[in-house]
């Protein structure tokens, strides 16, 4: 009986792919095929080029390529627990929820700003506000490739620490020009674990267990806006002003604390590296090495800053999918910065009373989970053994998205007509509740989606998206006062519901219909 064939596939010397439980060598990999499906076998192992340094040539010894030991080596984190896993995802997901939960508590603050602070302009107060997730837009263009060079952990650890320091002295700020640039850093610091959350799951979870995953991981960055105005509310009538940035500051750094014992690192060149230096040490081989030896930190560097803004001007699939995420993203700002005037002014509720409002965001946050953890890998699931013969294609989420979508634009519509024609609370917060949901579902499902499709250029697409989507946060709460008050609570939200339904199908409609597109490949130096 003759030997099967044998398929080579060539990749770029300076990347690690990972599909499924396959690990690439740098140079190539050998896998058998058996007339069908690729099997699997022992994964070859190849020793690198050398380094420009030949230190290895002027010893006369060759190197020695340091990866997995196998497809079910304990080391790789798509091997480890479910408890493992979870327990590690949501240690970042709660780090994760500081952050935006900090940029929408002075959200019922805003009027004791304007009074302490002497603040005039309507403009400026908005920007007091928004100008937290402006941060959101320089954080990634250097915490995702220095999280891709040191690891996820050390990088969220850090911006961490640099978060709830600004956060903290935003209480002593005595001018607006102080606040809105400690609200700025805080910002920055806080950025890294909306970026960083992407890789992990990437580098965790296999394809078919990752919409779940995004869900749960999703659920901070939504979950922290919409108590965040509540928290600021309770606060601010009971202790005043300074309370609202020194509890969110002892509140990271409780978290930083617990993470310090349970966060576990997930990036393989960082678990490889350190892999490296222990057999270093246990074998004395100095030809040990990883395939990232060969390149300088700043050549890493370069290239890790280069993709996202690669990725975001000349790949037409990345700018569709991050200009619509972020102009969901967007809406909710919007809605978070105008939702409490609505009924404060609108149906006279107290201050503290009204922020309780915001609890239907998170009812709809709820539903949305469980609705996705139930229906959103099993969708995927069926529409990959019905159309897509058992392969892998990240478009089977879009289903999620258009459905998220109509649901979100619902919500926008009653939260807009309830409060023009003064119609009830109840019925407002059932438009907030299916605005959350709505609006949770689509952007989860798009976030999922990228991670599925861009896989070695998740942290670098995420990146990107985290850019636009933190300039879309700061300005659109900018607007909100001159579009209400020119077209009203009703026609207003109306006019932006109908825009997110034309812009959510075309986004949907194009991304299926050209999905060879989402398979990219990056030139050298990028």
């Amino acid at each position: 009986m003759s030997d099967p064939p044998v398929l080579q596939l060539q990749l770029p010397s300076w990347k690690l792919e990972i599909l499924g439980q396959w690990e690439f060598d740098r140079n190539s990999v050998t896998r058998t095929v058996d007339d069908g499906p690729l099997r699997k076998i022992e994964p070859v192992q190849q020793a690198a080029p050398q380094s420009s340094d030949d230190t290895a040539k002027s010893s006369g010894v060759e190197e020695k390529m340091v990866t997995w030991n196998s497809a079910d080596d304990a080391d790789n984190p798509r091997n480890w627990t479910r408890r493992a896993k979870w327990k590690n995802l949501i240690m970042v997901s709660l780090i994760c929820f500081m952050s935006p939960l900090s940029s929408t508590i002075l959200a019922a603050a805003l009027p004791q700003i304007r009074s302490d602070l002497h603040v005039t302009s309507e403009v400026e107060l908005q920007a007091i506000f928004s100008i937290f997730t402006l941060g959101y837009t320089v954080g990634p263009i250097f915490m995702s490739p220095l999280s891709d060079v040191y690891g996820r952990v050390i990088v969220l650890q850090l911006s961490n620490v640099v978060n709830l320091l600004a956060n903290a002295a935003c209480a002593a700020a005595t001018s607006s020009t102080t606040l809105i640039i400690l609200r700025l850093v805080a910002g920055i610091g806080g950025s890294t674990g909306l970026i960083i959350g992407g890789g992990v799951i990437s580098e965790t979870f296999n394809p078919d267990e990752r919409g779940f995953a995004v869900a749960v991981y999703s659920l901070a960055p939504i979950a922290g806006p919409t108590l965040g105005p509540i928290l600021g509310a309770f606060l601010i009538q009971r202790f005043g002003l300074p309370s609202i940035f020194i509890s969110t500051s002892i509140a990271s750094a409780v978290l930083g604390a617990i993470g310090f014992f349970i966060l576990r690192e997930t990036n393989p060149r960082c678990i490889l590296r350190v892999r490296t230096v222990r057999l270093r040490k246990e074998t004395g081989d100095p030809a040990l090495r990883t395939q990232w030896d060969d390149q300088k930190i700043s050549y890493t560097f370069l290239i890790a800053i280069r993709q996202p803004f690669y990725l975001l001007f000349t790949k037409p699939m990345a700018i569709l999918l991050v200009f619509f995420q972020s102009y969901l993203w967007g809406l909710l700002y919007l809605a978070f910065s105008i939702y409490i005037s609505i009924f404060n002014s609108v149906f006279q509720q107290p201050l503290d009373t009204a922020s309780l409002n915001y609890l239907a965001f998170l009812c709809g946050n709820i539903v949305s989970v469980l609705v996705s953890s139930i229906i959103s890998d099993r969708v995927y699931r069926d529409l990959k053994a019905r159309f897509g013969r058992g392969i892998d294609k990240p478009i089977f989420r879009l289903p999620m998205t258009i459905g998220g979508v109509f649901v979100f634009a619902a919500g926008l519509i009653v939260i807009g007509w309830a409060a023009e024609r003064k119609i009830s609370v109840l019925m407002a917060d059932v438009g907030g509740a299916l605005f959350a949901m709505g609006s949770f579902t689509a952007y989860q499902s798009l976030q999922v989606l990228m991670i599925d499709a861009f896989g070695v250029y998740a942290t670098s697409i995420l990146a990107a998206a985290a850019m636009v989507r933190s300039i879309a946060s700061f300005s659109f709460p900018l607007a909100a006062p001159a579009l209400f008050a020119s077209l009203g609570f009703g026609w207003g939200h109306t006019l932006i519901a109908l825009i997110a339904l034309l812009f959510g199908s075309a986004t949907v409609v194009f991304t299926w219909w050209l999905e060879d597109r989402l398979t990219i490949e990056l030139p050298a130096g990028y």
